[in-house]
C-alpha cells in the first residue's frame, strides 16, 4: 500500500517524475527477508517504474534451482527490467553481474566507474563460476 502511494504521488503528485527505478533486494541481509516480488511487480507496472533487482544474497541460495527469488517465487525474469549480482558469495569467486536490456548493459559498461575504472575477471574467477554454473 506504501508503495502505490509513493509511486502514484511520484507520478501524478505535483512534482512529477521522467523516469522511476525502483530498487529491491531479493533478500534482505540483515533479516532474511525476501522481497514480495509477486506484489511488487503489479505496482511497477502500473506506475510504469523500471525495476532493479539485487539477487546478490540470493542468487545461488534459493529457489528450486539457484536462480534466486525470481527462482524461488516463480517470477519470469521478464518482469524485471535490471538484475545483478556477485560472484563473491555462492560462487566462491569475486566479481559479478548485471543483466537487462542490451543498451542498458552496454551503457552501464561504458559508463559506470565500476567498470572503466577496473581491471577485467581475472581467468580462474571466470573458471570458477562457470564450474559452480554446473
Amino acid at each position: 500500500a506504501d508503495l502505490e502511494r509513493v509511486l502514484q504521488d511520484a507520478v501524478l503528485g505535483p512534482k512529477k517524475y521522467g523516469k522511476i527505478l525502483l530498487v529491491v533486494e531479493g533478500i534482505y541481509s540483515m533479516e532474511g527477508d525476501m522481497a514480495r516480488l509477486k506484489e511488487i511487480l503489479p505496482v511497477a507496472k502500473r506506475y510504469g517504474a523500471y525495476v532493479y533487482l539485487d539477487e546478490a544474497h540470493s542468487i545461488g541460495a534459493i529457489g528450486p534451482s539457484g536462480r534466486g527469488v525470481t527462482d524461488e517465487l516463480g517470477v519470469g525474469t521478464d518482469s524485471i527490467d535490471i538484475m545483478m549480482g556477485t560472484f563473491s558469495k555462492s560462487f566462491g569467486a569475486s566479481g559479478g553481474y548485471i543483466a537487462g536490456e542490451k543498451h542498458v548493459v552496454d551503457h552501464v559498461r561504458r559508463f559506470a566507474a565500476g567498470a572503466t575504472d577496473a581491471a577485467s575477471m581475472p581467468p580462474a574467477c571466470a573458471v570458477q563460476i562457470l564450474q559452480a554454473l554446473k
